[in-house]
Formats: C-alpha cells, structure tokens, sequence
C-alpha cells in the first residue's frame, strides 16, 4: 500500500503456478480519503477470499456551534 496526500493505492501481485502452466495475478486499485484521515493510521488487508479492507482513523474536531437560550422574564405586580 502506498499513500500519496490523501490516494491510498493497494497494489498486489502474485505468479501462480497450478499443474504445468504458470500466470501472473495482479491487483491495483485507488482510493481518495476522506480530508480528515490521519495517513500514518491507515492500513490494509486483503483476506484469502480477496477482499480488500483498508481502515483507518479521521482526526475529528468537535464542531463549536453558538446555541442561542432563551431567556423569560416574568413581571411581578
């Protein structure tokens, strides 16, 4: 797997040999992270049935909202 700014690309390639014949199976695909994924977290796996996971964390800030309350005064007479 190689990152480049925010492109994951996973590249896989393997020589299978069954019987007398021999061929080269290759993977390569890329992904667009989100903004806010921290790239030293992101990592891999592809399983034996072929899936590709690739996982990682994103830096989430809490987002600062103004929440206007709403204040009653009551009279006293």
């Amino acid at each position: 797997m190689t990152i480049c700014k925010n492109i994951v690309i996973c590249h896989k390639a393997a020589l299978i040999t069954p019987a007398s014949s021999s061929f080269l199976s290759e993977f390569k695909r890329a992904f667009t992270l989100p903004e806010n994924m921290k790239t030293e977290d992101v990592t891999s796996s592809l399983s034996e049935d072929g899936i590709l996971k690739i996982e990682g964390v994103r830096d989430v800030k809490p987002a600062i909202t103004d929440v206007p309350i709403l204040v009653e005064h009551s009279s006293t007479d």
